[in-house]
């Protein structure tokens, strides 16, 4: 093999082990973005959740209260707090 022939393939077998390397990098920083992507959503759930837990407490922790004593501030307290979900049933005030 002359030596010509050989640089010739020696720096072609370079050339391609560049591209594949610079393939594999481009591949490996598009999954890195698709896993810290997935990572902050997983963090947005898991706190969604964690709020949903302490407000469901929250909750329980007043009805328990209430039924308790039946104190008339706790529906005054209850009310205003949750005026802005339509969808939760105001407690009147026992007469």
């Amino acid at each position: 093999m002359k030596l010509r022939t050989f640089f010739s393939i020696f720096f072609l077998l370079l050339v391609a082990l560049a591209g594949a390397n610079l393939a594999l990098g481009i591949y490996l920083e598009k999954a890195l973005r698709e896993l810290e992507g997935s990572h902050s959503e997983l963090q947005a759930l898991t706190t969604l959740a964690d709020d949903l837990v302490f407000s469901s407490q929250w909750q329980t922790r007043f009805a328990r209260g209430y039924v308790s004593n039946n104190d008339p501030r706790r529906v005054d307290w209850y009310n205003p707090t949750f005026a802005r979900w339509p969808a939760i049933v105001s407690l009147s005030s026992p007469d």
